[in-house]
C-alpha cells in the first residue's frame, strides 16, 4: 500500500505511536498504545511534497460528515459553510452543488465541511506497488472547487468575526453611558461574541504533524462508523497537550481523553 493522492477518498485514524516514535520515549510510547482513536473520513486535496520511502508524507485534506451538515466546534462555523457529495443531491442551502465522487459514495448524507481541512502525514511504504483509492473526485479539479470553497467560508467567518466586534464594541460605548445595572447586564449578554476567534484555530498546526493510519476500504464500515469530523479537532488537541520537542511530562495523562 502506497498513500492517497489527489482527490482520492480514504478512512483514517490517528496513530500517536507512530507519531511520538522520533522521541524514543518508552512511557509515552506505552500510553500512546492504549489510546483508543476514532475514525475518520476525507479526501486529499493536495500532496506536499514528493513521496519518499519510509517517510511520512504530508497531504492537505478535507473531512467528511456521513451525517449532514453539522456545525463547527467554534463561532461562526455554521453548519452552511459545506459543499454535498454525490450521491448527496439534498438541496443546500445555498444551493452549492455537489462535487462529483466517481463512484457515489456509499453513504446518502455526505458533506465535506469546507472548514475542516487540515494536515496529516501518512507513510509512504513502497514504490513497487500502487493501491488506488476507488472513490476519487472526477474530475480533479473538483478538488480546486473545495479549495475556493474553503477560502470563501474562512472570509466569510472572518466577517462573521468582524460583525460581532463592531458590535460589542457599540455596546461597550453604549454601555458606558448606562446604570451599573444595565452595563453588568450587556458585559454578560455579549460575553460569548467577545470571545470568537478569528482566524481559525483548526489550521493552526505544529510542525510535528500526526501520522495517521488509513485505507481505501470504505464498504466495509458504516456511516455510524465514521465520527464527526469536528472530533478530529478534539483528537488532534489532546495529543499535542505534550510538548512535540520532548517534554512529554503530560503524555500518560492523554489516554484518559482519546
Amino acid at each position: 500500500m502506497s498513500l492517497p493522492l489527489h482527490g482520492e477518498y480514504f478512512v483514517f485514524e490517528l496513530d500517536p505511536v507512530a507519531s511520538i516514535a522520533t522521541f524514543d520515549d518508552p512511557i509515552a510510547t506505552k500510553a500512546c498504545e492504549d489510546m483508543t482513536n476514532k475514525q475518520y473520513l476525507a479526501c486529499v486535496l493536495q500532496v506536499s511534497g514528493i513521496p519518499v520511502v519510509d517517510y511520512p508524507c504530508a497531504l492537505d485534506i478535507m473531512l467528511v460528515s456521513t451525517r449532514g451538515m453539522v456545525a463547527g466546534p467554534e463561532d461562526g462555523m455554521l453548519p452552511e459553510m459545506s459543499c454535498p457529495i454525490l450521491p448527496n443531491t439534498s438541496s443546500h442551502p445555498l444551493e452549492r452543488e455537489p462535487v462529483h465522487c466517481t463512484p457515489p459514495l456509499p453513504w446518502p448524507n455526505c458533506f465535506h465541511p469546507t472548514l475542516a481541512r487540515t494536515t496529516v502525514r501518512i507513510q509512504y511504504e513502497s514504490q513497487d506497488t500502487r493501491d488506488h483509492g476507488e472513490y476519487q473526485l472526477v474530475p480533479q479539479d473538483e478538488a480546486v472547487h473545495l479549495l475556493d470553497l474553503h477560502e470563501h467560508d474562512a472570509e466569510w467567518r472572518q466577517e462573521i468575526g468582524a460583525a460581532y466586534q463592531e458590535l460589542h464594541e457599540a455596546e461597550h460605548d453604549t454601555r458606558s453611558s448606562r446604570s451599573s445595572y444595565n452595563a453588568n447586564r450587556s458585559s454578560t449578554s455579549l460575553a460569548s461574541a467577545s470571545s470568537l476567534q478569528v482566524p481559525l484555530s483548526f489550521d493552526e498546526w505544529l510542525d510535528e504533524t500526526p501520522i495517521v493510519k488509513f485505507s481505501f476500504d470504505l464498504e466495509t464500515i458504516s456511516a455510524q462508523d465514521i465520527s464527526n469530523p469536528w472530533e478530529y479537532q478534539e483528537e488532534h488537541d489532546a495529543y499535542t497537550k505534550y510538548d512535540l520537542f520532548g517534554f512529554l511530562t503530560e503524555i500518560s495523562s492523554l489516554k484518559h481523553v482519546f
